[in-house]
Parts: C-alpha cells; sequence; structure tokens
C-alpha cells in the first residue's frame, strides 16, 4: 500500500501539472481562457495527431492550426464570381488557406449541422449530396455552391474547399 502513495500520488501530480500548463499554453496562445469543451477539442486533436500522424509531424502542425484557429478566428467567407460577393457562414473554428480552402477543428456532428442548419438559415438551399457524402451542393439566388469536404490530419482536422457557380 505505501508504494502505491509513493508512485501513484507523484505521477498525478504529474499529469495534472502538464495539463494545467498545456491549458495555460493554449489559453495565452488564444489571448483569453479556453472553455473546457475549446481545451477538450484542442488537446486532444493535438495529442491524436501527434501519436497517429507521427511521420508526417502532425503534432506541431496541429499546434500551429490550432494556435492560428484560436488567434484569427473567422465566421464567413466570400467568394467573388464576376464582381458579384456570395457570403457563407463557415463551421466555428476554421481558418482559410489558398484559395477557397479551409481547414476547421469541426467534428462530423458540427458537420451535418452545418449543412442541415447554418447554411439554410443563411440563404443556402440544399440539393445533394454527392461523392460518397464527402460533397453538398446548395442554391441561393440563381447561384450553386458546391462544398466538398475531406479529412486533413486525421479525423479531428477537416479540410473543406467551395466554389460558387453563377448563372
Amino acid at each position: 500500500m505505501r508504494w502505491k502513495t509513493r508512485f501513484v500520488l507523484p505521477a498525478l501530480a504529474f499529469i495534472l501539472a502538464a495539463c494545467f500548463s498545456f491549458y495555460l499554453y493554449l489559453s495565452l496562445s488564444a489571448g483569453r481562457p479556453l472553455t473546457s469543451s475549446e481545451f477538450t477539442r484542442f488537446s486532444s486533436a493535438i495529442s491524436l495527431n501527434t501519436v497517429l500522424q507521427f511521420s508526417e509531424n502532425g503534432g506541431s502542425r496541429s499546434l500551429l492550426l490550432a494556435k492560428e484557429v484560436m488567434s484569427k478566428p473567422i465566421s464567413e467567407g466570400v467568394i467573388d464570381v464576376g464582381g458579384q460577393k456570395f457570403v457563407f457562414p463557415l463551421p466555428k473554428y476554421s481558418l482559410h488557406q489558398k484559395g477557397q480552402s479551409y481547414l476547421t477543428f469541426t467534428s462530423e456532428d458540427e458537420f451535418r449541422d452545418y449543412f442541415s442548419k447554418e447554411l439554410p438559415r443563411a440563404g443556402w438551399r440544399y440539393v445533394e449530396q454527392l461523392d460518397d457524402g464527402h460533397g453538398h451542393t446548395f442554391e441561393s439566388s440563381g447561384a450553386k455552391m458546391f462544398v466538398y469536404q475531406h479529412c486533413y490530419l486525421g479525423t479531428s482536422i477537416s479540410e473543406f474547399s467551395v466554389s460558387v457557380v453563377a448563372r
């Protein structure tokens, strides 16, 4: 019994200190205290990608992406087609990549809500699903929007691209 106290308590203290310091680091990177759900979202993505995407340097890439998402949050995307601007909401915790590509720390359930609730609320009517569920088509004001989503780093970080065709 005595050996358990000798090793278990210091091990628990070490784990708690490591979690707390990681929380502080992420909060400082975000410039604000993180909620428990935000900390869980980002720390689990970073931890999983550190282990599962080790050969691709997944942990440090996930950390850099998380820091960017937390420090520069964006909520809307804009595509200009022939002088006409099309605005659409983005999933929470998204960041802009090159062109019309975005990275997001969004779960599958959150993507379903995004496609079924957020885009229709913004005036984009759902038309159909393409490519085994990864492509989606929407219409609004005579324009068609195509959203294609796939995993970027594991299942915790997705990349999606958006294109609009005006009629």
